[in-house]
């Protein structure tokens, strides 16, 4: 060509930084302490799970240790992580306060963070599925709330919580075997109904069967919680319901043909972050594509595809779908795991999707468990894929940035996480990102073995910095620079260096 001189300045960042969850026992001795080797429930449910308080950025891990829950005891523990997650609490039991648990263990839990305090809500479910509702004010817990007592029935993975992003108001959402959302509501320092009593949502008109599966979104620009749900019945219906703040906005997103089946999480939620437009993904039985709609945050469909939009292509038919959304931007990152166990990753730029990366090609893992999770760093570097896969004892992990692009090529362990003995391959992934820092939680747990919950805190680093070399011309354009653009004597010889003056 014309012999050019090009180049590029790089500023090395720092390494992405990873340290043990350490929880220390109730009499720990001095200096020492351990990781979460309770024995938990069950490793077949959702029975442990962490968030970040959004204010102090302390944590709260909550986990079911086995014991059946009374009027006294829930059945469950909890720590806290000070200084993010630098160091954590002696566990202790997460009380019930009077509620009647009927000497049950826990199966399913989640919890949501207050955007405007410390406060977060708990949801659980035990084995007679009896679900409740506590709320954590950053040192205790209390106003306890039954939601309903043993339904012959009813599904123990229908209950959820989410916040108002602007009020710092709650919705709970929960099912009770008939075709209706079940839901109350807490304003900061009193439930909408009596313990036990709750409003509901009448959804016949656009799905049938009880609830089964739900996932939640919270709009960070208004006061809309969407509600992605599954149905139990032979064939199984999606659907969406949008909360305003005061009512609701249903659509049928999948009727009769089906989420190939009710055994698994086939539909997930999200908004975007600056655009407030929403996104739900599901499934279709016998078809390898992840199917999507798009919604405005009133819930109400805004694109114009027929039935279904066509999402990332796969191998083989997606089963499970998990949705995590840029908390800076309007891109979306999707994990699916499919009908053949494999594990995927795309990219939602705002309007198309990425083709799909593969990640693993057989985790061993049922569907219902959702061996995935992808986490966002706050400071808009982008994010990291976490993953399990078969007769590994460890998750992987690959990091993007924040345009979908892939950081690392390959599969990096966190070989760290082996813990004991016989930790047993790693099946169910939770995690959560600091909302004031550049850290993040990733957990796990084994379908077998001791079934531990193993854990790692990262921090994020910054990403590499590339910048053009601009040397002016003799007599520049004020403000105006270019590249090297003299032509050299030759490119056949090492005509051409550069060093730094030490």
């Amino acid at each position: 060509g014309d012999k050019e001189i090009r180049g590029k300045v790089l500023t090395y960042a720092p390494l992405n930084i990873w340290k043990d969850i350490a929880v220390p026992t109730s009499s720990p001795s001095p200096g020492t302490t351990e990781l979460l080797t309770d024995t938990l429930q069950s490793t077949a449910y959702w029975s442990f799970d962490v968030q970040y308080e959004s204010q102090s950025g302390n944590s709260l891990l909550v986990w079911s240790n086995g014991d059946n829950g009374d009027t006294s005891i829930t059945g469950l523990s909890y720590s806290v992580g000070t200084g993010g997650a630098s160091s954590w609490s002696p566990p202790l039991d997460v009380p019930s306060n009077g509620l009647d648990l009927g000497g049950k263990k826990i199966r399913h839990i989640e919890m949501a963070s207050n955007p405007l305090t410390d406060e977060m809500i708990l949801v659980a479910s035990n084995e007679d599925v009896i679900e409740f509702a506590l709320v954590w004010d950053g040192s205790s817990w209390g106003n306890q709330q039954l939601l309903h007592a043993k339904v012959s029935g009813d599904s123990m993975t229908d209950v959820n919580v989410a916040y108002e992003s602007l009020s710092g108001h709650a919705l709970v959402v929960f099912g009770m075997a008939e075709e209706t959302i079940r839901y109350v509501t807490w304003d900061g320092s009193s439930w909408s109904k009596s313990s036990g009593s709750s409003d509901s949502l009448d959804y016949s008109s656009v799905a049938q069967g009880n609830l089964e599966w739900t996932d939640v979104a919270s709009d960070p620009n208004s006061n809309a919680i969407l509600v992605g749900a599954v149905t139990e019945d032979g064939n199984p219906d999606i659907f969406t319901a949008c909360w305003s703040g005061t009512s609701w906005t249903a659509n049928t997103i999948r009727h009769t043909d089906n989420a190939g089946g009710d055994d698994h999480p086939a539909v997930s939620v999200a908004f975007e972050s600056t655009s407030s437009s929403a996104l739900v993904v599901f499934n279709v039985n016998s078809d390898d594509e992840v199917k999507y709609r798009a919604l405005s945050f009133t819930g109400s469909i805004t694109d114009s595809c027929n039935g279904a939009c066509s999402g990332p292509m796969l191998t083989d038919q997606p089963k499970s779908v998990r949705l995590s959304s840029d908390p800076v931007s309007d891109q979306v990152a999707l994990m699916v795991q499919d009908n053949g166990d494999e594990v995927y990753h795309a990219h939602w730029n705002g309007a198309t999707w990425s083709s799909p990366t593969t990640l693993s090609t057989d985790t061993d893992a049922s569907h219902k468990y959702e061996p995935m999770l992808f986490l966002w760093d706050v400071s808009a570097t982008g994010g990291m894929a976490f993953w399990a896969s078969k007769d590994i004892y460890f998750p992987y992990y690959m990091e993007w940035d924040y345009d979908g692009q892939v950081l690392n090529s390959g599969n990096t362990g966190l070989v760290g996480l082996l813990g004991s003995s016989n930790p047993g391959q790693w099946v169910i992934i939770q995690g959560a990102e600091s909302p004031v820092s550049d850290e993040a939680i990733i957990l796990g747990v084994a379908k077998d073995g001791d079934k531990e919950i193993r854990g790692k805190v990262l921090t994020y680093a910054p990403l590499n910095i590339w910048k053009d070399i601009a040397v002016p011309t003799s007599s520049p354009s004020p403000g105006t620079t270019e590249l090297l653009t003299d032509t050299l004597q030759s490119t056949a010889y090492w005509s051409f260096d550069v060093q730094y003056e030490s």
